[in-house]
């Protein structure tokens, strides 16, 4: 039981976590940009940093608990880990596509002549390319943890031991 509050815990704290990320960077976005009517820009600013002092603790207090309770646990006791672990990374790489290809066509359509300049739509187009990198700064600390404790990784980040011991003769 323990384990399913921690999994719990820790997931819904980093959703948090992000989303007050992507808010926060959001308000900042528009406020500097002066695409900000009012004071939307500093309510999500307020908003996410609010949200990010509460959920990072939170989530780091729980994560660094279930690394302990994985060091200690025995085979089939590590399945929820695995699924924990693959499920983040499997999400992070989903938003890296979606946010990090829309992104980047809105940088293209800029530099082609062919986008919108207006400081709303720059504001967005930050806004796409803060979460493709938020992403992949969340995808990145979970697949490493991933591939340390389970040994697996994909072939183009983590070579297999014949591909290692084959680089090292």
């Amino acid at each position: 039981m323990i384990n399913f509050y921690l999994y719990s815990v820790t997931s819904i704290s980093l959703l948090l976590f992000y989303t007050a990320t992507l808010t926060f960077t959001k308000g900042a976005f528009y406020v500097v940009l002066g695409a900000d009517d009012g004071n939307d820009g500093l309510q999500a600013i307020a908003s996410g940093l609010g949200y990010a002092a509460v959920a990072f603790p939170l989530w780091w207090l729980h994560w660094s608990w279930l690394r302990k309770q994985f060091d200690a646990a025995k085979g089939d006791q590590n399945l929820w880990h695995q699924f924990y672990l693959f499920s983040v990374v499997c999400l992070n790489i989903l938003v890296m596509l979606f946010a990090g290809g829309v992104g980047v066509a809105s940088m293209l359509e800029y530099l082609l002549g062919a986008g919108d300049l207006a400081p709303r739509a720059v504001a967005r187009t930050g806004v796409l390319v803060a979460t493709l990198l938020l992403s992949f700064t969340l995808w990145r600390h979970h697949w490493q943890q991933f591939t340390q404790r389970f040994g697996q990784g994909l072939p183009f980040i983590t070579p297999s031991p014949e591909i290692r011991e084959e680089s090292s003769a």
